[in-house]
């Protein structure tokens, strides 16, 4: 007998082709054999043999290798979105406040632990949850017409699929030979499969090379779209934030190491050289660096970060004639509208600068000027006096 799919010759009593799966046109059965179940043998034959008749099972052979490889293409596509989404929000989260209360470093670490659990878990859930279903079959296989059962059509348990989807490691492990052995067995089961006693199988009937090819084109395409947009709008507005927790941080720890040179030079009539010797020690030593000008007392901010590398904060201290400091925040390599809270750019603090100059030298010589009006004065007094 010739399978009409694909032209393979099959034994004559043979239900489904060696070569495909595909269901081959109803023959004579031969005696003893379950029609309706080609592994089975006939209530008449298990009584002589003292065995139970086989279940009958209801599908059309077993799925082909690409059929899989296409359903699992689908899942794999929906699972990274989720796991990602899931990430992002999450991952968002923690880095935010974790930045903020000064714990940057330790975010990126809970960060990527968290995206790396919960990379596991979204795809384990998703397989284990939904073979094991009353569907028998993910998104993905649903959508292309298949099943994962037992061989005698019984759901698989929450466990045996949760080892089965685990058994994938394996296959993949072993050079993929584990999903490449899945066309040569008997039941085209892959390695994960005859691990757990499973099959997967069509529960449609015909060929579904059309179907499978339009289904992954269509929902590769707009699921990678869909992550694209996603990526694109997350991942920057994750970095801008993180970029603004750890200058936030920077700003707080000037402040504090401020107070440290404040307190220095009142004991001490003098800056220190260091921030160590004023008492002072950041906790933020891999997101950036503050050191300290001994000759005038200004606090630099110096990051490690690449993003933030050209950017660069100063904290410069002013002393009135009262002997009050006070400090100003000088920012630059910021774009116009996002300097940070209390800062103002370089350039408009060397224009301050030039304009309290500027000032000052006017006061002084119109100072000089009334002074030597003055002696003038004094002196046409004492001529006039003689």
């Amino acid at each position: 007998m010739f399978c009409p799919q694909c032209g393979q010759q099959n034994d004559n009593q043979a239900r489904f082709c060696s070569r495909c799966g595909g269901k081959l046109p109803e023959a004579s059965v031969a005696p003893g054999v379950n029609e309706h179940n080609p592994y089975g043998v006939s209530p008449a034959t298990a009584i002589a043999q003292d065995l139970p008749p086989a279940q009958e099972t209801e599908h059309f052979g077993y799925a082909g290798f690409w059929e899989r490889f296409a359903a699992h293409f689908i899942d794999n596509l929906i699972t990274t979105v989720v796991a990602m989404a899931i990430s992002l929000v999450m991952g968002f989260a923690v880095g935010v406040a974790m930045g903020l209360g000064g714990a940057g470093e330790a975010a990126s670490m809970v960060g990527g632990v968290l995206g790396f659990v919960i990379g596991l878990i979204v795809p384990w859930l998703y397989y284990a949850k939904l073979e094991s279903g009353p569907q028998q079959a993910t998104l993905g296989k649903r959508w292309l017409g298949l099943a994962v059962q037992r061989p005698d059509g019984e759901s698989l348990s929450f466990a045996r699929a949760s080892g089965r989807y685990f058994g994938k490691l394996l296959s993949a492990a072993l050079l993929l030979v584990g999903f490449l052995m899945q066309p040569f067995t008997q039941r085209k089961q892959a390695l994960h499969d005859l691990m757990a006693d499973a099959i997967v199988v069509r529960r449609r009937e015909g060929s579904n090379g059309a179907v499978i090819a339009i289904a992954v084109v269509v929902i590769g395409f707009v699921l990678v779209a869909v992550v694209g947009i996603l990526a694109a709008i997350a991942i920057p507005a994750y970095s801008e934030y993180r970029n603004k927790a750890v200058t936030h941080a920077a700003l707080n720890e000037m402040r504090s190491a401020a107070q440290a040179i404040e307190a220095y030079y009142q004991q001490h009539q003098s800056v220190p050289q260091t921030l160590a010797e004023a008492g002072f020690v950041s906790a933020h030593g891999k997101d950036f660096q503050i050191t300290v000008n001994p000759e005038n007392g200004i606090l630099e901010v110096i990051f490690t970060q690449r993003a933030l590398q050209d950017k660069k904060l100063e904290y410069v201290p002013s002393q009135s004639d009262k002997g009050v400091v006070t400090w100003q925040c000088e920012a630059s390599g910021y774009e116009d509208g996002k300097l940070p809270q209390g800062c103002i750019s370089l350039a408009e603090a060397d224009a301050r600068r030039d304009a309290a100059a500027e000032k000052a030298a006017q006061e002084e010589e119109a100072a000089q000027r009334a002074a030597e009006a003055a002696q003038a004065a004094e002196e046409a007094s004492a001529v006039a006096a003689e």
